[in-house]
Order: C-alpha cells, then structure tokens, then sequence
C-alpha cells in the first residue's frame, strides 16, 4: 500500500470489507473505480500511473521519463515492462485502441482477466472475523 500510495480505506471500505481471493488489490480496486480511467499515459502524474493495474513502480518511473522524450505507445510501454494484458483496459495512448474499462465495464475485464472464479463462495463457508 505504500509503494503504491493507496490508503487502508481505500483498499477495504464499508462497502467491500474483505479482499478478493481472485485478483489482487490494486486491480480489484480499479475495477470498483472506473471514473478515474482511462488514464491517459503521457498527461498522468506518477502517483495516477502507479495504480493502473499491470504497472509496477520501475514501469512507472520508466514512463515518467520516457515521455519526455516522445509520445508513448502501446508497443513503447510493453517495452518497458508494462503487462498490457491487464493495462490496456485502464490506459489510453496513441494506439491502443482496445476496449476500454468506460466501453466493456468492470464485469467484462474481471471475467476477461481472470476467467472462471477458482474459488466459488459457498452459503456454508465460514469467516475467519465476526
């Protein structure tokens, strides 16, 4: 959480008080806030850059000074270690073109990144905290 600069409550609210056993926190949160994407990569300060999923901090900072020198592309942030399986749904540059998270919804890229749910809830199932 604090290489990624998010906060508790951000991660677990009210609302979602648990984490998701199927993706991890920092996508599973993108998907509950698709208004703040898709993020366009060559305006975006680094700390909105470090919370697309598929972005990690080298990737983040790698960004930050490449686009000084040139308009980046989706080829261009591959390149720089960026996973465009999970980011391309979340950024926006000059080829990207993909169906973004505003376009398919939240529900369409967890079924799409992560397929059938592993772990199906079952009624009976116990929590740990109560």
């Amino acid at each position: 959480m604090r290489l990624y600069h998010f906060s508790a409550g951000e991660i677990a609210d009210d609302e979602h008080p648990d984490l998701d056993l199927e993706i991890d926190p920092k996508l599973a949160w993108a998907l509950r806030h698709p208004e703040y994407f898709p993020l366009d990569v060559n305006r975006a300060d680094y700390t909105q850059i470090l919370r697309v999923p598929g972005i990690g901090i080298k990737s983040a900072q790698r960004i930050v000074i490449a686009r000084r020198h040139c308009r980046l592309t989706a080829q261009n942030l591959a390149r720089m270690g960026v996973v465009m399986k999970r980011a391309r749904y979340f950024l926006s540059c000059r080829d990207t073109g993909l169906l973004s998270i505003q376009e398919a919804g939240p529900q369409y890229i967890r079924d799409a990144l992560c397929g059938k749910r592993k772990f199906p809830r079952r009624p009976y199932q116990l929590s740990l905290f109560v």
